[in-house]
């Protein structure tokens, strides 16, 4: 078994970029009753009594479904949070279907999709019951999606987030003609459900991104087409056919266990086909690659590892290929052009697979010149076709007209290239102003358009090749103020983590919107910005003046001022980093995690530890034993000890890439719990573990298990992947019996610092450079405290191992320094540190030069720390009333 890493180590690109609107977006000059409009932004004067045109669009999507007609497109404006249950119960016709849109043409990776999530305690946003010619483009649900009895409906171009558990999609009922293409699903607990009963499925071109359970399950469906989707570290399968499901056609699908959340700890199959499907499935032209150790097919009972076995036992899968793909680039899960490996999934799918005839992104599928086409074919496998272009991004170069008397505002707008892997320079740009007006291209990449009215607008753009390639950007937000509103302000709002801020600037008559820069008070500055609008990641909270300079079409310029406070989330903080703990924390019936940032003063609140999506493999109230470190990578590994075994879960507490990595652990991510006395790891122990230590060498995790007063110890190598088997500590160092262990680093050697039956505090140390153990007894030199020891914690500053026992209810602490090859005796921490004679529990942890102590005493969690530097203690905190803490039985910390 393959030592698993929490949160993907290599995780893909995932920059956000959105397509270009093709059809017309009906605005205030649409024919009336084709287009309803929703838009809750404030921009425009909303009202759920209607009418719903573009300047007073309703409110809610439920009010535009209650009254929408065949043939009508309800346009849901992007970039808003819409917080209803809505129930779609109308229907079109199939030359007139009814359209709920979001982004048109949009990426599925943009961030500006309208969002909708459940306004109860349920998590079904959106529910389609007994309807039929319906289509859902371009939105982003937090939830699941429930398709009942439906025929010929559509979810196309959608995103799908983690909220709630179970699936993203379910088809149930009666549903017949049912199309799910194109969408992202996003770290969701689920993927696609197809329920028994339900016939002629398509599933196509959809981004499985980290999927917390199957991609797509059907059971007893009939003629389900699973075609062109990325399976990214789906568990337990990427694609589950099950019960009578005949006329299954599963092809050009790519799979991987690669760089993902569940990969590496998930070894069944990728696809999964029961008996009675098996008869009447097609199989064909996938990509595989599992875990180390696992299968890739699961077919009428028997697996199979590679697609030659399959091919060879079956007849399915002859064109199937197992290739270690790498992704990149600025979209989920795209293939790297830059990769050897790569090159087998390019130009290889079969051409007469079913699907909608263009990738996630809306690309045609395009002949790619530096890899030879396999049978003539020129579509890619999975859900990204691989072209040179990148991404395309739109620059608002000046604002002109409008002098408050009515007269448009006019926008001259640029359009540039991102990048090219294979491409020609690309020859046209056409861009979407977002006011409802009919894109227009360029061959220049230089445009002007005048707008119909003051307010707010996204502005997208593609850029497009000859070979057909095509570009999409972000959307730009244009935002044209009246110029006869009175008065000036800067206003700044907080729009998320970890501190990002919107500044917006109003400006009175004479002046119009034209360019700004910005001054944030921090040493940054963005300059020749238009609309009104920046927005700006600070890196410290605090408090920060904040200027904008306006200038208008006539060269004056305004200057705006705004102090602003930039607050911290306590939660978040603790992911910031700085001097910052982790800490593992048990009640009775709860395991509990948080965490301190002493930089800024903050403790994070006492939350569940693990995953709150997945299961855990123990009852709380078994847990026997705890442990926690953190490896260089920034992995809090978390281990405990229940029924015998030892289980371990992994947090990513380096932010990273904020826009993804650090907004997962802001929610709460974990990785999928693992174990670490399987067989595939480290193996069983000879016994139950009654404590656990864990010490962090680089990226190594030296993991301990006192088992019947002796030491077990087993390494998990985060370079290779591996956990070496458990060896036994006390034979190899010569260490007597011990009833409590702690364990800490100096260096290469790893110190096991144990208390004996007889009451001495011996040290194991196990020399990494030289491959030697070897133990020692400092009593006769150090002597013991003034009481029996009861607990016991180490940590090291430098070269320097301290020792801290509890011992008749008060703290002592001893030091080995090992640079200057002396011990100091035990000295009475309780009266270092001002008292605390209540202590039974007790936990240390070094950063830099710096120890912080942590106590448990009547259940109350207390910190104090001591400066080596300044040579003093501070006084005892009371965490439990800071953070919020239950009463507590026993902890664990380990620095961040």
């Amino acid at each position: 078994m393959r030592l698993r890493h929490a949160f993907g180590l290599t995780l893909a690109a995932a920059t956000a970029v959105l397509g270009l609107p093709g059809p017309a977006v009906a605005g205030p000059t649409a024919e009336a009753g084709t287009t309803i409009h929703v838009n809750n932004s404030g921009d425009r004067a909303c009202s759920d009594r209607g009418p719903g045109t573009f300047a007073q669009p309703y409110c809610t999507i439920s009010a535009a479904a209650a009254v929408v007609e065949p043939g009508q497109t309800v346009r849901i404006w992007p970039g808003r949070n819409y917080r209803e249950s809505v129930r779609i119960t109308r229907s079109g016709t199939p030359d007139r279907p009814i359209t709920f849109l979001g982004m048109p043409d949009g990426n599925p990776a943009d961030r500006d999709h309208p969002t909708v999530e459940a306004a109860t305690s349920g998590y079904t946003p959106v529910a389609l019951t007994g309807v039929h010619d319906v289509v859902l483009d371009g939105l982003r649900f937090n939830g699941t999606l429930a398709l009942t009895d439906t025929t010929r409906v559509s979810v196309d171009r959608s995103v799908f987030s983690a909220v709630g558990p179970g699936p993203a999609v379910t088809v149930g009922g009666s549903g017949d003609t049912v199309t799910v293409s194109r969408n992202l699903f996003d770290g969701t607990t689920g993927g696609i459900d197809v329920r028994p009963g339900s016939r002629n499925v398509l599933v196509t071109a959809d981004d499985f991104h980290h999927v917390y359970g199957t991609g797509l399950k059907a059971t007893d469906t009939g003629d389900l087409a699973v075609t062109n989707n990325t399976f990214a570290s789906t568990c337990p399968n990427s694609v589950a056919v099950n019960g009578n499901s005949p006329g299954a056609v599963v092809k050009n699908n790519i799979t991987t266990a690669a760089g993902g959340l569940l990969g590496p700890s998930c070894r069944t199959p990728a696809f999964s086909v029961s008996a009675e499907a098996a008869a009447t499935a097609v199989l064909d032209y996938n990509t595989v690659h599992p875990a180390p150790g696992g299968s890739s097919y699961a077919w009428a009972g028997s697996t199979y590892g590679t697609p030659a076995e399959f091919a060879a036992a079956t007849g399915q899968g002859g064109h199937d290929l197992d290739l270690a793909l790498r992704f990149g680039g600025n979209y989920h899960d795209r293939l790297d052009d830059t990769d050897p490996a790569s090159a087998g999934a390019v130009d290889s799918g079969d051409p007469t697979a079913p699907g909608v005839g263009t990738d996630l992104r809306g690309q045609s599928y395009i002949d790619h010149p530096g890899v030879a086409d396999t049978d003539g074919s020129t579509r890619d496998r999975g859900a990204h076709e691989l072209t040179g272009l990148d991404l395309s991004t739109v620059d608002l170069l000046g604002v002109s007209g409008g002098d408050g008397d009515g007269t448009p505002l006019t926008v001259r707008a640029e359009v540039r290239f991102g990048s090219s892997l294979f491409s020609s320079w690309p020859n046209t740009y056409t861009v979407d102003f977002g006011d409802g007006s009919e894109p227009v291209s360029s061959g220049s990449g230089f445009l002007v358009h005048t707008y119909p009215a003051v307010g707010s607008y996204d502005v997208r753009a593609v850029a497009a090749d000859q070979r057909g390639g095509r570009a999409p950007s972000r959307a730009v937000r244009l935002t044209l103020v009246d110029p006869g509103t009175a008065g000036a302000d800067l206003t700044a709002t907080n729009t998320g983590w970890p501190y990002d801020y919107k500044l917006s600037a109003t400006v009175p008559a004479p002046w119009t919107t034209g360019l700004y820069s910005v001054d944030y008070g921090d040493g940054t500055t963005d300059k020749g910005f238009v609309g009104g609008e920046a927005r700006h990641s600070y890196r410290n909270p605090g408090t920060y003046t904040v200027s904008c300079t306006v200038k208008d079409k006539d060269g004056r310029m305004l200057v705006l001022g705004k102090r602003i406070r930039v607050e911290v989330d306590p939660a978040l903080a603790v992911l910031q980093p700085g001097e910052r703990v982790q800490l593992l924390a048990r009640t009775p019936t709860a395991l509990l995690n948080s965490g301190a940032h002493y930089g800024w003063g903050a403790w994070a609140p006492f939350r569940p530890a693990g995953h709150p999506a997945l299961a855990r493999p123990f009852a709380e109230q078994d847990i026997t034993a705890s442990a926690l470190a953190t490896t260089v990578d920034q992995e809090a590994h978390n281990l405990v000890a229940a029924n015998g075994r030892v289980h371990i879960t992994d947090r990513l507490v380096q932010p990273g890439h904020w826009e993804k990595v650090a907004q997962w652990v802001a929610d709460g991510r974990w990785s999928a719990w693992g174990e670490v006395t399987s067989p595939g790891a480290a193996g069983p122990l000879p016994g139950a573990p009654r404590q656990l230590a864990a010490v962090a060498m680089g990226r190594k995790l030296q993991v301990l298990a006192l088992v019947d007063g002796r030491v077990q110890q087993a390494t998990a190598d985060y370079e290779r992947g591996t956990w070496s088997p458990w060896s036994d500590v006390t034979a190899a160092s010569g260490l007597p019996p011990a009833t409590r262990i702690t364990a800490a680093a100096v260096g290469n050697t790893l110190h096991i610092v144990a208390l004996g039956p007889d009451g001495h505090v011996r040290d194991a140390a196990g020399d990494y450079d030289r491959g030697t153990w070897g133990s020692g007894d400092p009593t006769p030199v150090i002597g013991l405290p003034g009481a029996a020891v009861t607990d016991l914690s180490a940590a090291t500053t430098g070269s320097t191992l301290h020792i801290v026992a509890v011992a008749g209810g008060r703290l002592h602490q001893a030091d080995a320094d090992y640079a200057a090859g002396r011990w100091s005796g035990w000295d009475d921490l309780t009266a270092a540190t001002d008292g605390d004679s209540t202590a039974d529990r007790v936990a240390a942890v070094a950063i830099g030069n710096r120890l912080h102590l942590y106590t448990l005493g009547g259940g109350v969690l207390r910190d104090a720390t001591g400066d080596y530097d300044r040579g003093s203690w501070s006084r005892w905190g009371d965490v439990s009333a800071t953070a919020g803490a239950p009463a507590l039985t026993e902890l664990a910390v380990a620095a961040a």
